[in-house]
């Protein structure tokens, strides 16, 4: 298979990437109409959600335009290409601490609004910024570029992202697990569900996270968008696995994974009679023999 028919199933792999998510969009715009949009503009969790559906939407569509452009030889503007490819980890790191932001505010209102909770959690996203930044800096394409690298791979500035990411997920996960083994009400119905989702939205990320690097690590070609073959053993098979999952997928992923996140915690019923419900989901409080937890499921707010 020559490498003109691999650049155009890796441009088709980032569109099925593309109307995925479209279709995932379109079966939840329901909900997202009766549970987001009344929110106030005031609303992080409202500006979260906006951002990893319709900001990724919107990367997938200029992905696409420039995809299809490249690929059936259309005029572009070699600078702007080539600004467009060395930018692409700070496109997706808005994408991913999206994400991330509504799953450390899950655990922060586990811990009761600690101090040091916070500070944590802000520390290691600046920390994620910082290297994505540094990586962009340190691996931004030179001139002469070679337009048909924005189809077949991905800017090394993800390698930085990835790790840094990785760090961040994994100490979100070990403050997780550790509050809900050691609370009193650990076996409430409502916390469970809040766990299962956290957990899920956690491996998912994860993955994406490992994947990207994995990529890079292995110095894999045309991994960006969505490749995959019939594998000949179990080494090619994850290899290909990585093809396939690429960069678009991987922003899909994540949006997908995020809004879905959102939605299934505004829909959650009042299950017990000592939750206090609110919408962005900041404390856990402790009375005499209850404890009130907030969660993102009152649409009044």
């Amino acid at each position: 298979m020559g490498p003109d028919r691999l650049v155009r199933d890796l441009e088709a792999g980032s569109g099925s990437a593309f109307f995925f998510q479209l279709w995932d969009t379109l079966i939840t715009l329901d909900d997202e109409v009766e549970f987001i949009w009344p929110k106030p503009a005031t609303s992080w969790i409202k500006w979260s959600f906006l951002i990893a559906r319709y900001f990724s939407l919107a990367t997938h569509l200029c992905s696409r335009a420039v995809e299809l452009s490249i690929t059936y030889g259309r005029p572009l503007n070699e600078n702007a290409v080539r600004i467009w490819f060395g930018l692409q980890a700070l496109v997706l790191i808005v994408i991913f601490m999206s994400a991330e932001l509504v799953i450390m505010a899950r655990v922060y209102a586990l811990y009761n609004q600690e101090r040091w909770i916070g500070l944590t959690f802000i520390l290691l996203l600046l920390v994620e910024l910082l290297a994505t930044v540094l990586g962009v800096a340190f691996n931004f394409p030179s001139q002469p570029f070679d337009m048909n690298t924005v189809v077949t791979d991905t800017p090394r500035s993800f390698l930085y992202f990835g790790i840094s990411a990785c760090i961040s997920e994994t100490t979100v996960l070990v403050l997780s697990i550790t509050k809900y083994l050691r609370s009193r009400w650990m076996k409430s119905r409502i916390l469970t569900l809040m766990m299962r989702d956290g957990t899920i939205a956690f491996a998912v990320l994860f993955l994406m996270l490992v994947m990207v690097m994995a990529y890079h690590l292995l110095d894999l070609p045309f991994s960006t968008t969505a490749y995959a073959y019939i594998p000949i053993s179990p080494l090619s098979f994850f290899l290909h696995i990585i093809d396939f999952v690429g960069l678009r997928w991987t922003i899909t992923f994540i949006s997908v994974t995020e809004c879905r996140l959102i939605l299934n915690m505004q829909q959650l019923p009042v299950l017990e009679q000592r939750y206090t419900i609110n919408p962005e989901m900041t404390s856990v409080f402790r009375t005499e023999d209850t404890y009130e937890m907030t969660v993102m499921t009152d649409p009044d707010q």
